[in-house]
């Protein structure tokens, strides 16, 4: 059975949470209010523990969260009084890319051994949250509002192959990682280190590198593998992941598709981008505020807090979630719901 929370939560000093890097901390602290008040504290994992201050410490990813985590908690005099969140995509590591892609719940646990005192956010990365809770989707509509009152056809071909390669980007990721992850393919964690960089880097680079073309990073990503018998593993892979994820990947906009797949699975960093490269008066400190005005912190700390004593998973009812659950194209749903 896998060890939760044998811990008092409130004690006289916050449950540390580690995260994968200090953008994540100061999000996640925001949300939740200052250590002292909400007892919980999040920082990112530190190279030299004895001397935290020490310039260029810091070190983050998720090995640096699973290492401090199991540290701290071997170390515990007094039960477990340290965790890690992780990004949700993290979970495919450990062959569960499902939990994510097929998952309502703000912040999940896994039924497995490996990842005691880890949780993962219940979407692809954070970035994903404001698409999914926050301004961001207000964002985007008001850049294309003009265009979308009146039916152009250019706000779908602007929309369309960004969220189709956003898309199958983190489809792509979470099909890889459990094969990295496995030491049954590699004759050393440094060969499997080096092709994770390889596929990531094709990955990042048809989705980043000008136009995104979802098509030719699938392509990419799958011919990377060093021989057949591992693309074979890919290519299934994806495929499994691509029923969870319920979408048809051809064109975005004209699917049948749910609000929580649309704005957790895809890749979230690469919406943003294309919200903010074009939107200069908006920053991710304004996102930030903006989930905070909307009570968004409440039910982040909500959840937090259950999966910490290991009660049910708050799943968040807010309407904002349900405003966007229609089986209309996108394009109409940003333009019916969301008028400036």
């Amino acid at each position: 059975m896998v060890d939760h929370i044998p811990m008092k939560v409130f004690s006289a000093e916050p449950v540390t949470i580690y995260v994968e890097s200090r953008y994540d901390a100061a999000l996640y602290q925001l949300l939740c209010g200052a250590p002292e008040n909400s007892g919980l504290r999040f920082i990112e994992p530190f190279v030299d523990r004895a001397n935290p201050r020490k310039e260029d410490n810091s070190r983050g990813g998720f090995r640096s969260v699973r290492d401090a985590t199991r540290a701290d908690r071997a170390n515990a005099k007094n039960g477990a009084s340290s965790f890690g969140l992780l990004d949700g995509e993290e979970a495919a590591r450990f062959g569960r890319g499902n939990e994510l892609f097929d998952s309502p719940n703000l912040i999940f646990a896994l039924d497995d051994e490996r990842t005691n005192g880890l949780f993962f956010l219940g979407c692809f990365e954070k970035e994903n949250l404001y698409l999914r809770y926050g301004s961001a989707l207000k964002m985007m509509k008001n850049r294309f509002a003009a265009n979308l009152r009146a039916g152009n056809s250019k706000a779908r071909v602007a929309i369309d192959p960004a969220f189709d390669a956003a898309t199958r980007a983190s489809i792509a990721k979470c099909a890889a990682k459990p094969i990295i992850s496995s030491s049954a393919y590699w004759t050393s964690q440094s060969e499997a280190n080096l092709v994770e960089a390889e596929v990531f880097s094709i990955i990042d680079g048809n989705l980043f590198g000008g136009k995104p073309n979802g098509i030719k990073l699938m392509a990419g990503a799958e011919g990377a593998w060093p021989n057949q018998y591992l693309r074979n593993i890919f290519s299934n892979r994806v495929k499994e992941l691509h029923q969870f994820c319920g979408v048809d990947l051809v064109s975005v906009l004209t699917t049948s598709l749910a609000n929580r797949n649309l704005l957790s699975v895809c890749n979230g960093v690469a919406m943003l981008r294309m919200v903010l490269d074009r939107d200069r008066d908006h920053t991710y400190e304004d996102m930030a505020a903006d989930l905070l005005d909307m009570g968004f912190g409440i039910e982040f700390r909500m959840a937090l807090m259950a999966a910490i004593r290991g009660d049910a998973i708050h799943v968040p009812s807010n309407e904002r979630v349900r405003e966007f659950n229609s089986r209309e194209p996108l394009a109409i749903r940003l333009m019916d719901k969301l008028r400036p």
